[in-house]
């Protein structure tokens, strides 16, 4: 993951004007009277309409992300739903191409389209026993589908290892977070390199829709190759608030659920605390600009929450 200014993010992403939007909405056969922004942080997402069905374009300036950083993303996601997974379909432009180019002035940005799919994010609150079940199988096929993905495309940035590596700098200067560093990397040392493959690595609630029956999955920014189980991990995270019994029962839900798709290792499982506590720490890190050596954690990242929990770690 590139580390930059926030600022840097926020302020290429508003250059972005509507006669681009538009060009690139007829790009792939959307009425450009029919968008709607729906969001504007790590990349600009508006919702539309094209041939009687709901697309969703979203754009990234190429200082934030180059087309080599987007083809491993929409290469993955055209594996995932040829495979059955439950996910947000890349869909190609009236050039048959999945990524496009729109300059304006000096800037260029990079565009991408996806298939609307049904439902409204998972409402960890209200997580009963079905939802949790069908959460757990979607993962369960996304997974099934991750261990028959051969890379032809993108970076071979998308791995926990560079992503791990990075964030070292920025937890030197407190003995805490260093000590809980080195010990994590310690227990990865342990596993074994099995259940292990192209991760979401973002498998939160907000990112998962609930339409009643089934659970899809969305917004694949960051796929990283890591242990399965760290996207488990990171759908446990939303029910850190529990209390132990309760946690417990939330997770034996989602993995049976999981389990109806494929079997799984239950080393990795059994250790679930740790893949949380990795997550924990990266969310920690990723808090920081990346500004001249300061080290400066910037506002709004909920530091003091995660920070809490590397100094005391829940038991799963």
């Amino acid at each position: 993951m590139r580390v930059l200014y926030i600022a840097m993010w926020f302020e290429a992403l508003a250059r972005l004007d509507d006669r681009s939007v538009a060009t690139v909405a007829l790009l792939w056969g959307a009425d450009p009277a029919s968008l709607e922004l729906v969001n504007h942080g790590i990349n600009v997402v508006y919702r539309g309409k094209a041939h009687d069905r709901a697309i969703y374009l979203r754009f990234t300036h190429l200082a934030l992300r180059d087309q080599e950083h987007l083809a491993l993303p929409v290469d993955f996601l055209c594996h995932a739903a040829a495979c059955g997974a439950p996910v947000c379909t890349p869909l190609k432009s009236v050039n048959s191409r999945f990524i496009e180019e729109v300059w304006q002035g000096e800037d260029l940005f990079l565009a991408t389209a996806i298939l609307g799919v049904p439902g409204q994010p998972i409402d960890p609150a209200q997580a009963h026993a079905a939802l949790l079940h069908e959460w757990g199988y979607a993962l369960g096929l996304l997974h099934t589908a991750a261990e028959t993905y051969v890379q032809r495309l993108g970076t071979v940035s998308h791995h926990w290892e560079r992503q791990w590596a990075h964030i070292r700098p920025y937890l030197e200067s407190d003995a805490t977070l260093l000590a809980e560093y080195q010990a994590i990397t310690a227990w990865t040392k342990t596993l074994p390199i099995v259940d292990f493959g192209l991760c979401h690595a973002d498998f939160r609630a907000a990112n998962c829709l609930w339409d009643g029956e089934r659970v899809w999955i969305i917004d694949f920014d960051e796929p990283t190759y890591c242990w399965f189980a760290y996207d488990m991990a990171r759908a446990l995270m939303e029910f850190s608030d529990l209390e132990l019994e309760e946690r417990r029962r939330k997770m034996e839900w989602l993995l049976k659920g999981y389990g109806t798709a494929r079997p799984f290792n239950p080393d990795p499982v059994l250790e679930m605390g740790w893949f949380v506590r990795m997550r924990t720490l990266l969310m920690y890190a990723w808090g920081f600009e990346d500004g001249a050596g300061t080290n400066k954690l910037a506002s709004g990242m909920g530091s003091g929450h995660y920070l809490e929990r590397i100094r005391n770690p829940l038991v799963w």
